[in-house]
């Protein structure tokens, strides 16, 4: 593939995640949203196996939604944190026939700590008012994030396995 291409399908990636970035973060109810959305988005680049080009755009993505946003972090930090990368850890993974069993555990544990480091960056309680369900916030962050995420990533291959039919269709 020619260099100029690799640069426009990289380049046309970032400018969508970070304008889906950027919409999280002037409108909190879609951040988390938003996040996922820019990490499908980390997928166009990678299903032509442009695995430096998706690097490079999820940097460029996160330095530029970090400076449009008005430094606000909410729906960028999960992105930065994991939604991501992971995109380009689970290419990798089916390309280079790395064990998906051993690779499902470590990105589950890093899935977790990626929510408990939200938790507590953005003090997310969802029992701000009762005392005895805030006591058992962080389990319940930790328990549902860890049954949470093999359904994701699932998910992740199975967009990541239509997203390479449709760049294929539309012979990009």
């Amino acid at each position: 593939m020619k260099s100029s291409r690799a640069i426009a399908i990289s380049a046309v990636s970032t400018a969508l995640a970070t304008v889906l970035l950027v919409i999280g973060d002037y409108f909190p109810t879609l951040s988390l949203g938003s996040a996922f959305l820019a990490g499908i988005v980390m997928m166009v680049p990678l299903s032509k196996k442009l695995y430096l080009g998706a690097f490079l755009s999820y940097v460029a993505t996160a330095t530029l939604a970090f400076f449009l946003s008005s430094f606000i972090f909410e729906a960028i930090l999960p992105f930065v944190m994991f939604f991501g990368l992971q995109p380009i850890l689970n290419r990798l993974q089916l390309d280079k026939g790395w064990n998906k069993y051993l690779l499902l555990v470590i990105k589950d544990v890093w899935f977790v700590g990626a929510a408990v480091g939200y938790y507590f960056i953005f003090n997310v309680v969802l029992f701000e008012n009762n005392e005895t369900l805030n006591a058992y916030a962080l389990p319940i962050v930790i328990a549902a994030s860890a049954l949470v995420y093999p359904i994701y990533d699932y998910l992740s291959f199975y967009f990541q396995k239509y997203i390479d039919v449709i760049i294929t269709r539309l012979k990009l």
